[in-house]
């Protein structure tokens, strides 16, 4: 038995159209076996049915999307953090690989660098041993006392002894005897460093201290590589960044030198001016120095007016 539906009908002829209605897979493939056969004027034999029975003439149906209709709202949101989340990551790297690029062919690193500050050095005037008398802040008047130092009484009169005076017993005298004296400071100074610790012995014209004038301004001193020539002439902008500060501050080159004059290959030494006060107290800290000529907003201003925008 087969079902039908009445699709059309003919009155006149009686001609009535019909649909198939509830047939498996075998029956559909049997029925148009037959059908094409049959318009064709084939001869329809039992091979060539059980043949068609035992093909898969039909395609799996497709899965149908339900467009997230069938997720809770707690799936939707795992699934929007999901996408969020990995787009960051992808930001993030595609921002990473930018800077290191533009760091790589628009910024120029100093191989080093330090806060230096016109200053003065105190000398040891004799051969011998040193005691600071400096306090904690470390500043000094001008002709403070700064330290003692103990030298020989032998060392002090070499030169002036005759030849009774050097008889071995007055040499060992002379020896054992010790003469004090005071390094005074030359300025109203600050002490930025002492070179020698105390009871540590100096020999003569050893610097001890090193003073920076009460109120003078620092500078920053950097060397780079003579690969960089271009990038460090006079009158360029540089960053830098003072060792324990977070602020990056700004100065300008005032000079370039090289750090040998007799080797061509060696490196160049330069000189930047703070656009920010720098205080003295800095003096010998290490720098960061960095040379950015790549494209900035100036940059970009500049180039559109000249092309007349």
């Amino acid at each position: 038995d087969v079902e039908l539906q009445i699709r059309s009908y003919d009155r006149q002829t009686g001609r009535t159209g019909c649909q198939f209605q509830n047939l498996d897979a075998q029956d559909i493939s049997t029925l148009r076996h037959l059908i094409t056969s049959h318009l064709s004027g084939d001869i329809v034999t039992m091979g060539d049915v059980l043949a068609t029975l035992q093909r898969d003439n039909f395609t799996k149906a497709r899965k149908v999307k339900d467009g997230g209709s069938g997720m809770t709202a707690f799936g939707r949101l795992r699934v929007v953090t999901f996408s969020l989340a990995i787009f960051l990551v992808g930001l993030a790297a595609f921002g990473f690989v930018v800077k290191s690029l533009y760091g790589m062919y628009f910024v120029s690193h100093a191989q080093a660098g330090l806060v230096s500050v016109p200053g003065m050095n105190v000398t040891m005037p004799r051969d011998g041993t040193v005691q600071s008398l400096l306090k904690g802040d470390s500043v000094a008047a001008k002709g403070a006392p700064l330290a003692t130092f103990s030298t020989s009484m032998l060392d002090v009169l070499k030169g002036h002894l005759d030849e009774d005076q050097l008889q071995p017993a007055k040499v060992e005298e002379l020896f054992g005897k010790q003469m004090t004296g005071t390094l005074t400071s030359p300025c109203d100074c600050v002490v930025a460093q002492q070179l020698v610790a105390d009871g540590q012995y100096a020999s003569k014209g050893d610097v001890i201290f090193q003073l920076v004038p009460r109120g003078s301004q620092a500078n920053v001193e950097a060397r780079f590589s003579y690969r960089q020539f271009g990038d460090v002439r006079p009158g360029t902008p540089v960053s830098f960044q003072v060792a324990d500060e977070e602020q990056v501050r700004t100065g300008t080159i005032v000079s370039s030198t090289s750090l040998n004059s007799a080797d061509l290959s060696s490196d160049i030494r330069v000189q930047i001016k703070p656009d920010a006060p720098l205080d003295s107290t800095y003096a010998g800290r290490p720098v960061e120095v960095t040379s950015d000529r790549g494209p900035s907003l100036n940059w970009l201003i500049d180039k559109a007016m000249a092309h007349g925008l």
